[in-house]
Protein backbone atom coordinates (compact mmCIF):
# COMPACT_ATOMS: atom_id res chain seq x y z
CA UNK A 1 0.00 0.00 0.00
CA UNK A 2 1.23 3.45 -0.85
CA UNK A 3 -1.06 5.24 1.51
CA UNK A 4 -0.41 7.44 4.51
CA UNK A 5 -3.11 7.02 7.14
CA UNK A 6 -3.77 9.68 9.72
CA UNK A 7 -5.69 9.67 12.97
CA UNK A 8 -6.31 12.98 14.76
CA UNK A 9 -3.75 14.63 12.48
CA UNK A 10 -1.02 12.11 13.35
CA UNK A 11 0.45 9.46 11.09
CA UNK A 12 -0.89 5.99 11.72
CA UNK A 13 0.87 2.73 10.95
CA UNK A 14 -0.97 -0.59 10.94
CA UNK A 15 0.70 -3.88 11.80
CA UNK A 16 -1.29 -7.04 11.20
CA UNK A 17 -0.71 -10.56 12.44
CA UNK A 18 -2.55 -13.84 12.04
CA UNK A 19 -2.45 -16.00 15.15
CA UNK A 20 -2.63 -19.73 14.45
CA UNK A 21 -2.26 -22.62 16.87
CA UNK A 22 -2.67 -20.73 20.15
CA UNK A 23 -5.12 -18.50 21.97
CA UNK A 24 -5.34 -14.90 20.84
CA UNK A 25 -5.43 -13.40 24.34
CA UNK A 26 -2.28 -15.24 25.42
CA UNK A 27 -0.45 -14.25 22.25
CA UNK A 28 -1.28 -10.56 22.66
CA UNK A 29 -0.44 -10.58 26.38
CA UNK A 30 2.97 -12.08 25.59
CA UNK A 31 3.54 -9.69 22.68
CA UNK A 32 2.67 -6.65 24.81
CA UNK A 33 5.16 -7.65 27.51
CA UNK A 34 7.88 -8.36 24.98
CA UNK A 35 7.34 -5.16 23.02
CA UNK A 36 7.31 -3.09 26.22
CA UNK A 37 10.72 -4.57 27.08
CA UNK A 38 12.30 -4.23 23.65
CA UNK A 39 10.81 -1.09 22.08
CA UNK A 40 11.08 2.47 23.32
CA UNK A 41 8.38 4.59 21.70
CA UNK A 42 9.15 8.17 20.73
CA UNK A 43 7.44 10.90 22.78
CA UNK A 44 3.91 11.41 21.51
CA UNK A 45 3.75 7.88 20.08
CA UNK A 46 1.45 5.14 21.35
CA UNK A 47 0.47 1.59 20.57
CA UNK A 48 -3.09 0.24 20.39
CA UNK A 49 -4.27 -3.33 20.03
CA UNK A 50 -7.48 -3.83 18.07
CA UNK A 51 -9.38 -6.20 15.83
CA UNK A 52 -10.47 -9.54 17.23
CA UNK A 53 -8.39 -8.95 20.37
CA UNK A 54 -10.38 -5.81 21.13
CA UNK A 55 -13.62 -7.77 20.66
CA UNK A 56 -12.31 -10.53 22.96
CA UNK A 57 -11.51 -8.07 25.76
CA UNK A 58 -14.90 -6.34 25.46
CA UNK A 59 -16.73 -9.69 25.62
CA UNK A 60 -14.64 -10.81 28.61
CA UNK A 61 -15.48 -7.61 30.50
CA UNK A 62 -19.20 -8.04 29.79
CA UNK A 63 -19.17 -11.69 30.85
CA UNK A 64 -17.36 -10.81 34.09
CA UNK A 65 -20.47 -8.84 35.05
CA UNK A 66 -23.22 -11.01 33.57
CA UNK A 67 -22.09 -14.51 34.60
CA UNK A 68 -21.95 -13.92 38.40
CA UNK A 69 -25.42 -12.35 38.29
CA UNK A 70 -26.78 -15.51 36.64
CA UNK A 71 -25.62 -17.64 39.57
CA UNK A 72 -27.52 -15.72 42.26
CA UNK A 73 -30.47 -17.86 43.35
CA UNK A 74 -33.97 -16.43 43.18
CA UNK A 75 -34.49 -16.50 46.94
CA UNK A 76 -34.31 -13.83 49.59
CA UNK A 77 -32.43 -15.99 52.08
CA UNK A 78 -28.79 -14.94 52.42
CA UNK A 79 -28.14 -18.33 54.06
CA UNK A 80 -28.94 -19.96 50.71
CA UNK A 81 -27.18 -17.42 48.50
CA UNK A 82 -23.71 -17.59 50.03
CA UNK A 83 -23.14 -21.37 49.77
CA UNK A 84 -24.68 -21.52 46.29
CA UNK A 85 -22.75 -18.53 44.98
CA UNK A 86 -19.43 -19.72 46.40
CA UNK A 87 -19.83 -23.33 45.21
CA UNK A 88 -20.14 -22.45 41.50
CA UNK A 89 -16.45 -21.63 40.93
CA UNK A 90 -15.43 -24.83 42.73
CA UNK A 91 -17.78 -26.92 40.59
CA UNK A 92 -16.27 -25.53 37.42
CA UNK A 93 -12.85 -26.88 38.51
CA UNK A 94 -14.08 -30.50 38.34
CA UNK A 95 -13.32 -32.58 35.25
CA UNK A 96 -16.17 -32.54 32.69
CA UNK A 97 -17.16 -36.18 33.36
CA UNK A 98 -17.67 -35.38 37.07
CA UNK A 99 -19.95 -32.38 36.50
CA UNK A 100 -22.97 -34.53 35.63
Amino acid sequence: LNEVSRDNGKRRIYVEANVVGRDLGGYVDEAQVRLAQEIKLAPGSWMEWGGQFQNLRAATERLAIIVPVCFIPATDSSQTKVPTFSSRPMASCAPPQDRW
